[in-house]
């Protein structure tokens, strides 16, 4: 319980100060446990960076479910992902969920969307469980 309300009021601090600095940042970290996507399945925000910027996207994630995360890039002259990692759940609980984060690089003036969408990918199974989507403005 305490990790969630301590999640919770990280995310919300990073997004008070995206939104109340007007586009000065050049480094964006975003985390979003399995709790966000249970009153929502479809979350999302807004990002500004500057060219050379890195923004890290951390999303629950579950891979003993055979669900996994894939993304695309509307505009990749814009954005590149540059690191992708899994982090393993704290404590020693079977079935817990871990964070899968992803690491983006601003290479270029635009504005790109990423969608990225939580699936079991094999014919059959569940599509688009959660999405989170950001759109991304560089400067």
């Amino acid at each position: 319980m305490k990790k969630t309300v301590f999640l919770i009021a990280a995310l919300v601090a990073v997004l008070f100060l995206l939104t109340s600095c007007g586009g000065g940042f050049t480094d964006v970290n975003i985390m979003v446990p399995c709790d966000r996507f249970s009153d929502n399945n479809h979350l999302g925000n807004d990002l500004q960076t500057k060219v050379g910027g890195i923004s890290r996207i951390a999303l629950c994630s579950n891979p003993t479910t055979g669900f996994q995360w894939e993304y695309s890039i509307t505009d990749e002259s814009v954005l590149k992902v540059v690191n992708h990692d899994f982090q393993e759940p704290e404590g020693d609980v079977p079935g817990e969920p871990g964070l899968e984060e992803w690491t983006f690089e601003a290479i270029g003036k635009g504005t790109t969307e990423v969608l990225m969408v939580y699936s079991r990918p094999w014919e059959g199974g569940e599509k688009e469980e959660w999405t989170y989507t950001f759109t991304v403005a560089v400067e």
